[in-house]
């Protein structure tokens, strides 16, 4: 509440058709579209604590949902393909070198939007309803996506980290208004955090703190 999310590479696996799947880490913010009824589950898995915040939120910053889909799906054959006419173009000397770049950045972004629908575990992805930010970075900025040697160094990945994160346009900021509720795991937890709420109140203003006590009711 008192800062913002900000962008982090993370390691994910895009599904591929007949093919070893790739390993490519994007920056991304990830959130979940679970009722919350059905959230047993994924706080079990993720966490005991969260933040809900409103679907017209996540829309203004341009989240999007991911496309979920098994190996044999015609998405993943369209992607599989698109892929493979990058390499195509990659390697033809009579395409402009601003093309070929501008091709392979857009598919990328896209490739960063789909999840297989389930791992070998049997794990449904498909469950977790996941929405994902990922900021576009202009040709200025630090490279789009790192490979898995790259990200698996710790020190590179860090440094692209703090690249991304003093980017002011590419964090996501909210406010008061736009949280719907807040998961907190005990009933002692609610002291603890309206005292740091009240005792940070340089940071907002007391219609701010108002907002939230009108919440937690």
């Amino acid at each position: 509440i008192n800062n913002c999310f900000y962008p982090r590479y993370c390691l994910e696996t895009i599904p591929l058709l007949g093919k070893e799947n790739i390993l490519v880490a994007f920056p991304m913010v990830c959130f979940c579209d679970i009722p919350f009824k059905l959230q047993k589950n994924h706080i079990l898995k993720y966490g005991r604590y969260g933040i809900g915040l409103s679907m017209e939120w996540g829309k203004s910053k341009n989240l999007s949902p991911l496309i979920y889909s098994n190996s044999e799906s015609t998405s993943i054959k369209i992607l599989t393909m698109l892929l493979e006419t990058t390499k195509e173009i990659d390697r033809n000397e009579f395409v402009e070198q601003r093309l070929k770049d501008g091709l392979i950045t857009y598919i990328s972004y896209l490739s960063a939007f789909f999840k297989a629908y389930e791992n070998n575990e049997h794990i449904k992805f498909y469950d977790e309803r996941e929405w994902r930010y990922i900021p576009i970075l202009k040709s200025n900025q630090k490279g789009f996506y790192m490979s898995k040697e790259e990200y698996e160094d710790i020190n590179k990945r860090e440094n692209n980290n703090q690249i991304i994160s003093r980017i002011s346009e590419l964090v996501l900021r909210f406010g008061i208004d736009d949280i719907d509720y807040i998961i907190l795991a005990e009933k002692e937890d609610y002291d603890h955090f309206f005292y740091e709420l009240f005792n940070n109140k340089e940071k907002r203003n007391d219609d701010e703190v108002n907002k939230l006590l009108v919440k937690k009711k």
